[in-house]
C-alpha cells in the first residue's frame, strides 16, 4: 500500500449512524479552508433537487456539492477541482 493509501485509509471512518460511509477531512492551506468529503454508499436519491435544496438548508453556511461517485477518480480528483475552483476566483 502506498504512504498516500495508508494515510487515506487512517483519516477515513465508518459512518455512527448506519450508513455505509467514509469520511475525509482535508486542508488546503493556501486558502485558509478545510474540504470535508462524505462517501455515503447504497443510497438512492429519487428527487435530486429537493435532496441539494435540503444540504443548502441544513448546512448552511458550509459549501455544498453532491457528486456521482462512479464519476470520481478519487480523493485527490476532488481535492484538485476545489483546489482549482478557488483559484478560478
Amino acid at each position: 500500500m502506498l504512504d498516500e493509501e495508508k494515510e487515506e485509509s487512517r483519516r477515513m471512518q465508518e459512518s455512527e449512524i448506519g450508513l455505509k460511509s467514509r469520511f475525509l477531512f482535508d486542508e488546503i492551506p493556501e486558502y485558509g479552508y478545510h474540504l470535508a468529503i462524505s462517501a455515503i454508499y447504497d443510497v438512492r436519491i429519487d428527487d435530486v433537487q429537493g435532496f441539494l435544496k435540503d444540504l443548502r438548508k441544513n448546512l448552511h453556511p458550509v459549501r455544498v456539492q453532491a457528486f456521482d461517485a462512479r464519476k470520481i477518480a478519487g480523493r485527490l480528483h476532488i481535492y484538485f477541482a476545489t483546489l482549482f475552483a478557488l483559484k478560478a476566483f
